[in-house]
């Protein structure tokens, strides 16, 4: 990354003062909404994908995109089994 900064034309200022402080994300992604929990994540498949197709080839990336394809539908399809069918007749009629 510092090289990218000083292609840029940029200047880099080090302050040996200064430290930073990492806290758990339980905090931040307790805060989050599930809807962007799941575009988190969608992002993160997307950019594993896209990492895997230009350092690896296209082959890796096109695995990785499948691979996160059949979790999903694992995921799926192991929550509508857990349900019971008496939950799932429910649901139905109220379509």
């Amino acid at each position: 990354m510092a090289i990218q900064i000083r292609r840029a034309g940029k200047k880099t200022l080090f302050a040996p003062g200064v430290s930073a402080i990492w806290h758990a994300e339980d905090g931040i992604v307790s805060a989050l909404p599930a809807g962007v929990l799941d575009l988190l994540a969608a992002d993160w498949t997307l950019g594993a994908a896209t990492y895997g197709s230009k350092h690896f080839g296209a082959v890796a990336g096109l695995k990785v995109r499948i691979v996160a394809a059949l979790g999903a539908l694992f995921t799926c399809v192991c929550a509508f089994s857990l349900t019971s069918p008496a939950a799932r007749r429910s649901t139905a009629r109220k379509r």
